[in-house]
């Protein structure tokens, strides 16, 4: 089993008096590891933060109403509309939240295509039902064998990054921490990159919350 070998967190990194944080109710990560912690969907819409509790909580409706119109076109696993009802899908764990189960390093594992597939499946078979509840969506990973809290972090992370750069941006300037513009997805202008050193090889990293 890998050892964690001088774990640093956000505050010292950047010299923050953890007191701040408290305060602010703002999570201190391990820069150069993972907390062994996940987002909760459910608790989105229960969030202090306004940029998280209404923001957040609609992009992640959005994300699954998307899925759901997508899969109610479908007429079959495997044609157009199933297919891109997949792909929306994350492949990728999203950089830089430092959440998870890595004690080496601060890269996940992703969702294997065996996950995705089981998720897509269940969904298509309940939306054939004529279940359309966006609410219920939000917790379909449960009903597949083998996916866990890391896996719906994972999704629920990907669908709620613009949130969480917003909600990083504006505790950035407060904090009073140097930030530049980087490219996500493309997007230049909800993006942003800290000045880490080098020996870090993690370059993103987002505020996220309790």
């Amino acid at each position: 089993m890998a050892k964690i070998i001088s774990p640093v967190l956000f505050s010292q990194h950047f010299k923050i008096d953890p007191k701040v944080l408290d305060k602010e109710n703002i999570f201190d990560p391990i820069l150069n590891i993972d907390t062994l912690l996940f987002i909760d969907p459910l608790l989105l819409e229960k969030s202090q933060h306004d940029i998280i509790k209404n923001q957040s909580s609609e992009q992640l409706r959005v994300f699954y109403e998307n899925i759901i119109s997508l899969l109610e076109i479908s007429q079959k696993i495997g044609d157009f509309a199933y297919n891109s009802a997949f792909n929306l899908f994350p492949a990728k764990e999203v950089d830089g939240t430092f959440l998870g189960y890595g004690v080496s390093s601060s890269s996940g594992r992703g969702i294997s295509k065996i996950n995705r597939d089981r998720i897509i499946e269940t969904a298509f078979e309940i939306i054939r039902i004529g279940i359309k509840d966006p609410e219920l969506f939000i917790v379909l990973p449960l009903f597949n064998k083998g996916i866990g809290a890391d896996t719906i972090s994972d999704i629920t992370t990907s669908a709620i990054k613009k949130s969480l750069l917003d909600f990083t941006a504006y505790y950035a300037d407060i904090l009073k921490i140097k930030t530049i513009k980087y490219s996500i997805d493309g997007e230049d202008e909800i993006s942003l990159k800290t000045h880490f050193e080098k020996k870090y090889h993690q370059f993103f990293y987002f505020l996220v919350i309790f």
